[in-house]
């Protein structure tokens, strides 16, 4: 998949950011994130997308962010389903299972709120004719441009040593 690096890199960068990565704290791992994307890109596929990261990190945060509503117990994302139904997923050979994650509902939010916070954007670039960003409607790039300014400082003192 070629979208697969693009948005597994992207979704490693928010989750961070949110405290969402770590598995010791309910959160996702770097395994699982692998396995979710790609059975979502399997899946995106075979519904007739295509294979370009905007599009397939799109139908991605709908699938494990937008299905159903807070307020509507009667469906789930995906996300909810597989950790309700202890059932592993399945892509390309790897699997994973959701129940040990206790934050999938604050991941899920997370998503859902990405989903909603990206086509907002999209309607306020539809108004300007000058080249904005969308990813930095979810990413909080200060932050990003810290921690990318600390790790070139602490592979400097590496490099001294």
């Amino acid at each position: 998949f070629d979208s697969f690096a693009p948005i597994v890199l992207f979704l490693k960068v928010l989750m961070a950011q949110q405290g969402f990565d770590k598995p010791f704290t309910g959160g996702l791992g770097s395994y699982k994130l692998y396995v979710l994307v790609a059975y979502h890109l399997e899946r995106h596929l075979a519904n007739g997308g295509m294979d370009h990261p905007s599009e397939a990190l799109i139908t991605l945060l709908f699938r494990y962010g937008c299905i159903g509503t807070r307020y509507d117990k009667t469906t789930t994302t995906d996300l909810e389903w597989f950790q309700k139904s202890e059932d592993l997923i399945h892509s390309d050979g790897g699997m994973c299972e959701l129940t040990p994650v206790f934050r999938l509902s604050d991941c899920v939010d997370m998503f859902r709120e990405c989903h909603a916070r990206l086509f907002d954007r999209i309607d306020v670039a539809d108004d300007y004719d000058e080249k904005i960003s969308y990813l930095s409607c979810m990413i909080d790039c200060h932050r990003l441009r810290e921690a990318r300014e600390t790790s070139v400082r602490r592979s400097k003192l590496c490099d001294d040593i």
